[in-house]
């Protein structure tokens, strides 16, 4: 991405702040550009930012309409190393992520962003002044978005939109009015471990591909059996997933 000193951002120094997270002149043109322009506003305001051989797709889901959201930083450091410094989504895509290169601020950014919502989702969800479910007839939601799959990549700016949007009309399993035959309720700890497994993207088939899950199955298999009362939880065991 070019630096605000580069390029077009030579003249964002009009308004005299030189402050790079407001650019003054640049910036509130790109965003009335974006809003009332679309795609085209898109594309232009990806010239200002020296990214124009990356201009942003519409398509896919059609959430409430926003401005391009650039990460906010949280540090106090000058010059900023915040990973989510610099970092404008309406401009990237999953193929500058992991294991791109130069991939690693954008993902920790993008990431920290993506577990932002999940945990405002999760607060909100045993608020008990909330509803358990924004319903909305399938037509209804049909009508409101575009659920069609996009022939183009979606920005990572839309697929932030698209979470924010998926939750919102979610059902609140932990809320305390929640109530179902199958399930209910929210553990945090076992959010966590569910966090941990789909980080760790393995399988169980042998020790060599997931030695602590291996440990931690055989272990859980022992316990099991010495409830039931076999002498020193001697045996064997299997589990057998759900579907």
């Amino acid at each position: 991405m070019a630096s605000p000193g580069s390029g077009f951002w030579s003249f964002a120094s009009e308004d005299g702040s030189g402050d790079p997270e407001n650019p003054g002149t640049a910036r509130a043109w790109c965003q009335v550009a974006q809003k009332f322009t679309g795609g085209i506003g898109n594309k232009l305001c990806a010239l200002l930012y020296g990214d124009a051989e990356k201009p942003a797709e519409s398509g896919g889901i059609q959430p409430p309409r926003a401005t391009s959201r650039k990460a906010a930083c949280a540090c106090n450091q000058k010059p900023c190393s915040c990973p989510k410094a610099g970092v404008n989504y309406a401009f990237l895509h999953a193929t500058d992520l992991l294991p791109a290169c130069d991939g690693e601020r954008p993902t920790l950014a993008f990431l920290q962003d993506v577990m932002d919502i999940l945990l405002q989702y999760v607060v909100k969800s045993f608020d008990r002044s909330t509803k358990v479910i924004d319903f909305h007839y399938p037509n209804e939601l049909l009508q409101e978005y575009n659920w069609g799959l996009a022939d183009q990549p979606q920005n990572l700016e839309e697929i932030l939109m698209h979470c924010q949007t998926t939750l919102k009309y979610a059902i609140k399993t932990g809320h305390p009015r929640y109530f179902n035959q199958l399930s209910t309720g929210l553990d945090m700890v076992g959010l966590a471990a569910d966090w941990l497994t789909s980080t760790a993207n393995t399988n169980m088939f042998t020790y060599e591909i997931a030695p602590v899950f291996v440990l931690l199955e055989y272990v859980t298999l022992k316990k099991m059996r010495e409830i039931i009362g076999w002498p020193g939880g001697s045996g064997d065991g299997i589990f057998s997933p759900g579907i």
